[in-house]
């Protein structure tokens, strides 16, 4: 097997890294990965859901002429026969965007469990097991994809 950069370096012949500590690695890139989709599903619901809003206040407040008062709004939303399918829907990407945002917040909690794990295991472990070539090729493939594993944050 030819040495390949693009892979992680506990992937690759003649490695001194663990499987254990490896497969540790390959979660934490996982989780992060997880947690990264969930992040921008809920991000666009979160978007649809707002946009939509506007266009329904559009749609019926700036567009539809009532009189003052309140028995001519809701004379109007109850004999407009699309107002129920419009409600319905913005209640829909509501309770969606609510839904992908609990989501995100337990993959957000898995991921940051992890990496604290990881994070001790760097600090406390690695520095021990491992040479300091080892560790830095650890900490700058993982520094790609956007992780530091070299202190906790939150």
């Amino acid at each position: 097997m030819s040495d390949n950069s693009f892979a992680a370096p506990w992937h690759q012949e003649g490695t001194t890294i663990s499987k254990a500590d490896g497969d540790s690695l390959d979660r934490l890139l996982d989780f992060n990965e997880k947690h990264n989709r969930k992040k921008s599903m809920h991000r666009f619901f979160l978007y649809t859901l707002i946009g939509y809003a506007f266009y329904t206040i559009i749609k019926y407040f700036l567009y539809t002429p009532f009189a003052f008062g309140n028995s001519a709004f809701f004379e109007m939303l109850f004999s407009n026969k699309h107002i129920a399918r419009d409600l319905f829907l913005g209640a829909v990407l509501y309770f969606t965007s609510k839904f992908t945002f609990d989501l995100k917040e337990k993959a957000k909690e898995e991921y940051h469990s992890l990496r604290n794990e990881i994070v001790d295991l760097s600090n406390k472990e690695w520095v021990k097991k491992y040479d300091d070539k080892t560790n830095q090729e650890i900490y700058e493939y993982v520094k790609k994809h956007d992780i530091k594993i070299n202190h906790k944050t939150k």
